[in-house]
């Protein structure tokens, strides 16, 4: 452990001394005699302790001046002069300055205690989110070394702990950023990109009492701010309304308190990929609960349980509704499949009729003695009016199949149309996963347009066969002739 601020009151003894120190600077300044300053080697002790990330700085102010900046390797000499140039007893004024900067996410802590007392208690109470929303904004994860303790305060994104200590991110804080900003209309989160799991306490001890205040009411803020439908922080307050029936509502942002239950609450409705359905129903009984900012911040456990038990209730609405879609879906299924089945039915009648169609005329024919058998099969001839009524019969028939095959391909369309249109209806009310489930992936569709295709395709085939022989045999007739 480097303590800095202790060592530095006993290594200068000083008459005077203030420190203050901030996430960029630590600044001392302290007064004394000349007889009571440090030797080289005891200055030493404090420039090797400070961490090479950082910039240190030491100003000597008496009849002459000494400094000494990070890198000056020949600065012992200087020293020396300038205790030789003075005398004992004279007032010496010492100033340390120590730039600090981020170094692979990691920012030097010399005093936990007076860093936290800046930013948790003091000036810079008010600009403690702009300072981690800042940082973050920059790093994907905040670590600070502090050397005067030890010391253990970690969330999934931050931690203040010993140099050397281990400690690992948890998780992506880019996705978290993104599905709280779809969640909800918090309008200061271009320059607030902060996520209540960025103060959610992971482990900690005892040493850190007011950082875990602090960051117990950051995330207390950051959980109201995203389970509100509507919020913005201005001028020192935070503004919330939770619905549009609810009123908007505000607080002085300095007095707003840690509550673990609001913390719990946004926890509970972020945890899943219901996470919408989750919030809205976490708004509702929020503002159907609480009037004021004063009961919004005192709710309970048994705010978490009324929002639960509503879920629940919802969730059983919204398995019927899913198992009422899914019957709606397969009715139409099983419909449409019957009418396509009787598509291919229609034309296997038609294909049917045709044969019967050919199979009376030639009977016909024969019953009515307008054939010659005699004169056909010795000579092959064939009466013009024959021949003329049996091409009839085949432009008849021809017309016909162009016209079963249009009437088919014209409901096909016409079932493939409902389907686009019923998958497009629930599309705003089920996932793609449930969609799929529920369409069982187009498999019957598939089936059903493959089916349909091979059978239209075999008795289209058939019939232009049948069609295809009679006017081969009137051909070969006429070739006779």
């Amino acid at each position: 452990m480097f303590d800095l601020l202790e060592q530095s009151k006993q290594l200068f003894n000083g008459i005077s001394f203030s420190y203050s120190e901030t996430a960029d600077n630590v600044h001392i300044e302290m007064s004394t005699s000349v007889s009571m300053l440090p030797s080289a080697t005891e200055l030493l002790n404090i420039i090797n302790s400070i961490s090479a990330r950082d910039t240190l700085s030491i100003e000597i102010e008496s009849v002459v001046s000494f400094k000494y900046v990070t890198g000056n390797a020949d600065w012992e000499s200087s020293y020396n002069d300038f205790a030789e140039q003075c005398e004992p007893e004279d007032q010496a004024d010492i100033k340390i300055h120590i730039k600090k900067v981020f170094s692979i996410n990691t920012l030097s802590i010399y005093s936990f205690d007076s860093f936290w007392e800046y930013y948790g208690t003091g000036d810079g109470k008010g600009n403690v989110i702009s300072f981690f929303s800042d940082c973050l904004k920059k790093h994907s994860y905040l670590r600070f070394d502090v050397f005067d303790k030890p010391v253990k305060l970690a969330t999934d994104s931050i931690a203040f702990c010993s140099p050397g200590d281990n400690w690992t991110v948890q998780s992506d804080r880019n996705d978290a950023l993104t599905k709280c900003e779809n969640i909800s209309q918090f309008f200061n989160r271009t320059s607030i990109s902060l996520v209540p799991m960025d103060f959610s306490i992971t482990s900690s001890c005892e040493n850190a009492d007011t950082a875990k205040q602090v960051f117990g009411k950051l995330e207390t803020l950051l959980s109201l701010l995203y389970l509100a439908d509507i919020s913005y922080i201005m001028d020192g307050k935070v503004y919330i309304q939770f619905s549009a029936e609810h009123m908007r509502i505000n607080y002085p942002l300095d007095s707003l308190p840690a509550n673990q239950s609001i913390c719990n609450i946004f926890k509970w409705a972020f945890s899943d990929q219901n996470s919408i359905d989750k919030f809205v129903i976490a708004r509702n009984v929020i503002g159907a609960k609480c009037k004021s900012f004063n009961e919004v911040l005192s709710a309970d456990d048994s705010m978490l349980n009324a929002i639960k038990s509503n879920y629940t209730i919802f969730q059983k609405k919204t398995m019927q509704q899913y198992i009422d879609m899914k019957k709606d879906i397969s009715d139409f299924i099983v419909g449409a499949s019957q009418q396509m089945q009787e598509v291919t039915s229609s034309l296997t009648d038609g294909l049917k009729n045709n044969f019967i169609a050919v199979m009376m005329f030639f009977i016909t024919t024969i019953l009515t003695d307008s054939l010659d058998w005699e004169t056909l099969l010795q000579s092959g001839e064939i009466s013009d009016d024959l021949r003329s009524i049996v091409i009839f019969i085949l432009i008849a028939s021809a017309i016909y199949l162009l016209v079963s095959v249009a009437m088919a391909f014209y409901k096909w369309s016409f079932y493939k149309g409902n389907y686009i249109r019923l998958k497009e209806n629930y599309a705003g009310l089920l996932s793609n996963e449930d969609i799929n489930q529920a369409f069982d992936g187009d498999n019957n569709y598939k089936a059903v347009r493959n089916r349909t295709l091979v059978m239209s395709v075999i008795i289209c085939a058939a019939w232009i066969g049948v069609l295809a022989c009679i006017c081969f045999w009137l051909f070969q007739k006429s070739q006779t002739l």
